[in-house]
């Protein structure tokens, strides 16, 4: 991945960084809100809170950094510079085809009406999450209810989750949830990576903490990552 070189780091399985992260001991920022969103790590409940405002996107390929500055105009979004270096510019972005962490900057509105809706295929395509240019455009959650930057986390469509023991139900799994299988050489015992499809019923969060109350599965997560700068 592109941004790797200038210490954007993604995070697979960024649960037990996570937890360290969080900390309940802070009042929730202005940007934050509490609806009850955690993630598993194993068998306890980690609290994230969603931010009002950014979000991350990825746009499908393609597309030129004219058309994507268009659709964010056209949305009232903007580029959430202050996460990348400097050297790190949107149309530099968009031209590797990388997530892209955007800013809301119309007051009248909440990400609750951008965020991508699963089963993609049962919601307008004028939304912006599930408009044909966008692959999807996910929340951005802080670990402590915080506003520092440090604490900000970020999904994907991809999760993971590993089974008890060695199983023959990973079909049975992906045609439930509708997900797809993403080949990997080794992920560890027992570990699939999959990514969530339009047809899946609900978004990677959810879908992930589903996955861990199936009784043959010892853990599952969406991949995590957040942004590091010294």
């Amino acid at each position: 991945m592109f941004i790797k070189k200038f210490l954007y780091i993604n995070i697979i399985i960024a649960s037990s960084f996570i937890n360290y992260l969080s900390c309940d001991s802070n009042p929730i920022a202005p940007e934050f809100y509490n609806d009850g969103s955690f993630y598993y790590y194993f068998d306890e409940k980690i609290k994230i809170y969603p931010s009002n405002s950014v979000m991350s996107v990825k746009f499908r390929d393609n597309l030129s950094p004219l058309e994507v500055n268009n659709l964010l105009e056209d949305y009232h979004l903007e580029f959430y510079s202050k996460l990348y270096p400097e050297e790190i510019n949107i149309d530099t972005l968009i031209n590797n085809n990388e997530i892209i962490v955007v800013k809301l900057n119309d007051r009248r509105n909440t990400v609750k009406n951008f965020n991508t809706r699963y089963p993609k295929v049962n919601f307008s395509a004028t939304r912006f999450g599930n408009i044909p240019e966008v692959k999807y455009c996910l929340p951005s959650y802080s670990t402590d209810g915080s506003d520092k930057d440090s604490k900000r986390i970020f999904i994907t469509e991809d999760l993971r989750f590993k089974f008890l023991s060695d199983s023959n139900q990973v079909e049975d799994i992906l045609q439930r949830y509708n997900l797809n299988l993403i080949p990997r050489e080794y992920l560890g015992e027992y570990v699939y990576l999959c990514e969530v499809t339009e047809y899946s019923p609900k978004d990677p969060l959810n879908t992930a903490n589903e996955l861990q109350e199936e009784t043959n599965i010892l853990w599952a997560t969406p991949d995590f990552y957040f942004f590091f700068r010294p």
